[in-house]
C-alpha cells in the first residue's frame, strides 16, 4: 500500500488561487478604509490644533503677557516654517503643550492623507477674535492631493475644521 502524506501540486495551485481571488476582492476595500481613516485622523489633527489655538488665545496667562497681540478677525497663516505665537513666548507655549510638538515641522509630520508629509501644512483664518478655522492645503475632502483647494467663502473643499461659512 502506498502511504500519501502530503497535498498533491494541483491541491496546492487550487488553494492558492482561492486566496488569490480573495484578495483581489478585498484589496480594494482595504485601500478605501485605510484613506478614510488617514482622513479622519487628519481632521482630528484639524480639530486639536484649532482647540489648542482658541485655548491659548482665551488663556489669562497668555493675554496678560506684555508681548502677546491678540487675534483678530481675518489673520491668517499657515505652519510652513513656525507656529503662530502672536508676539507671546506663554502663547506659544500653551499651543506647544497642548499639541505635544515643539514645533512646526513636527505637527505638519502628522498629517497622515495622501497629500503626503513632506508638502502638508496647515493653514488657519480667525473667523472672529476667538474662533478659527484650521484646515490642510491643496487637499480635497478625501484627503487627496490637488491644487488651489482651499477655503472659500461659502465652505470649505479641503481637510478642515471649522463652521462650514467662513467668511
Amino acid at each position: 500500500m502506498k502511504n500519501n502524506k502530503g497535498f498533491s501540486l494541483v491541491e496546492l495551485i487550487i488553494v492558492i488561487a482561492i486566496m488569490a481571488i480573495l484578495v483581489g476582492v478585498m484589496a480594494p476595500q482595504l485601500i478605501k478604509y485605510i484613506e478614510k481613516t488617514n482622513v479622519s485622523s487628519d481632521v482630528q489633527l484639524c480639530k486639536t490644533f484649532k482647540t489648542a489655538m482658541e485655548t491659548a488665545a482665551t488663556d489669562a496667562a497668555v493675554a496678560n503677557e506684555t508681548a502677546y497681540t491678540a487675534p483678530k478677525k481675518g489673520d491668517a497663516g499657515n505652519t510652513a516654517t513656525a507656529l503662530p505665537n502672536y508676539g507671546g513666548t506663554v502663547y506659544l507655549s500653551s499651543l506647544e503643550e497642548t499639541l505635544g510638538v515643539n514645533n512646526a515641522a513636527a505637527l505638519n509630520k502628522q498629517i497622515k492623507s495622501t497629500l503626503g508629509k513632506t508638502e502638508g501644512k496647515i493653514s488657519y483664518k480667525w473667523v472672529s477674535d476667538s474662533s478659527v478655522v484650521v484646515y490642510i492645503d491643496n487637499t480635497d475632502k478625501n484627503g487627496s492631493k490637488t491644487t488651489g483647494h482651499s477655503p472659500s467663502a461659502t465652505n470649505c473643499e479641503c481637510i478642515y475644521a471649522g463652521p462650514v461659512e467662513l467668511w
